[in-house]
């Protein structure tokens, strides 16, 4: 009985680890099947400087791709991401109507690219 008292803190960690763990693959896995083409409306930042973006009605957290709030992104610039794609971007209209790109983000997770179609 004692042993079961000193590794059950050990085991819950190990569970919690487990189910963030495959939470993060399914939520990868469903936004890689997705594609994004939007102007963004608002953007707010997390603690660890990654952006959250907002569409006009919905936020859209990014699972597979690190954008961090120092890379120039600006309300009006465009999200645009392929279906299963291995890049998303950031492109803003310049006065004559062209797009520049403002950045270019890496898929990061190896799972979802797996699950593509």
């Amino acid at each position: 009985m004692k042993t079961i008292k000193k590794i059950w803190p050990f085991i819950f960690l190990l569970f919690v680890l487990i189910f963030s763990t495959i939470y993060s693959i399914i939520n990868g896995i469903y936004e890689n099947k997705k594609a994004y083409n939007f102007q963004i409306t608002k953007l707010e930042s997390t603690p660890t400087s990654r952006l959250i973006f907002y569409d006009g009605k919905n936020e859209i957290t990014l699972w597979n791709y690190t954008v961090m709030n120092n890379e120039g992104v600006q309300v009006g610039d465009y999200l645009i991401k392929g279906k299963c794609s291995e890049f998303l971007f950031i492109n803003r209209k310049n006065e004559s109507g062209e797009f520049i790109e403002i950045t270019k983000s890496n898929n990061d997770s190896y799972f979802a690219n797996l699950m593509c179609d």
